[in-house]
C-alpha cells in the first residue's frame, strides 16, 4: 500500500499508525502475532483485512497533512503495546470478527510533544461471513 509522505512515495507495508484524532479503520481480525521485539519493546500486531479506513502516517514524530485510504481488501495491521489499553480493547474482538479502531483523542503527556496518551475507540461488529473460515490462530 504505497502513500506519498511528506513528497515521497513510500510504502506502508501494511502498517497502520494512529497518529492524528479521527484515523480509523474497519475491518475483519485474521490474527495476532504476540511479543514482536522492537526498538521500543515487545509490542502485538494485530492483521485485519479491511473494509475501509484512513490514517495520518507519521515518521520521526512528523506527521503527514494528507490522510492515507486504507481500501475494501487491503490487508493492514497494527502493533499495540501488551497489556496497553489499546491491546486490552483489541482482545475482545474475535477472529473473523468486524470491528472499527478509531484514535479519539490525544492527551498532553508529562514527557512532552509527541509522547501524548492516545484514546481509542473499539466498535465490535458482527462474525464475517466471507473471511471466517480463512483466519489464522498463532
Amino acid at each position: 500500500m504505497p502513500y506519498e509522505f511528506q513528497g515521497k512515495e513510500v510504502e506502508a507495508g501494511g502498517t497502520i499508525k494512529f497518529s492524528t484524532p479521527g484515523d480509523y479503520v474497519v475491518g475483519t481480525l485474521l490474527n495476532m502475532k504476540p511479543n514482536i521485539k522492537t526498538d521500543f519493546g515487545l509490542t502485538n500486531f494485530w492483521s485485519l483485512r479491511a473494509k475501509n479506513g484512513s490514517f495520518h502516517n507519521s515518521l520521526h514524530n512528523v506527521v503527514d497533512v494528507e490522510a492515507t485510504t486504507i481500501s475494501e481488501g487491503d490487508e493492514v495491521g497494527f502493533f499495540a503495546k501488551p497489556g496497553g489499553v489499546l491491546d486490552e480493547k483489541i482482545k475482545k474482538i474475535k477472529l473473523g470478527q468486524i470491528f472499527k479502531v478509531e484514535l479519539k483523542e490525544l492527551k498532553a503527556s508529562k514527557y512532552g510533544a509527541g509522547h501524548e496518551q492516545k484514546i481509542y475507540s473499539v466498535q465490535q461488529g458482527p462474525m464475517d461471513e466471507v473471511i471466517g473460515e480463512e483466519v489464522e490462530t498463532e
